[in-house]
């Protein structure tokens, strides 16, 4: 099951990452494959299958991750998280931004 999505303006070629979990590799190469110019990580929430994928997907675009206010403290409990389900789990990187009603792109 995957949950992460490149999408991208056909015209700008500019778009974003949402919710990198463990198939990041997938989307990192998809946005490289498509010449997409990512211009930021969007996560629609913070349980652990939408970002345990974030570090590596800002390693590879150097861009801001976005997170709704309500979930940092999920997302600061990545490594708990995992610890819930057996598995390792690295702390993510900090988030940049917070978005309320509306997500922050153009």
């Amino acid at each position: 099951m995957k949950n992460g999505f490149v999408i991208s303006c056909e015209r700008s070629s500019e778009g974003i990452i949402i919710d990198p979990g463990d198939e990041v590799d997938s989307l990192v190469g998809q946005a490289r494959a498509a010449n997409v110019v990512v211009k930021g990580i969007l996560l629609t929430h913070a349980h652990l299958d939408h970002i345990t994928g974030v570090a590596r997907a800002k390693a590879a675009f150097d861009v801001p991750v976005w997170l709704h206010r309500d979930d940092q403290f999920l997302y600061d409990a990545v490594v708990e998280q995992g610890l819930m389900f057996g598995m390792r789990v690295e702390p993510q990187p900090r988030v940049d931004a917070f978005y309320e009603d509306r997500v922050p792109f153009r």
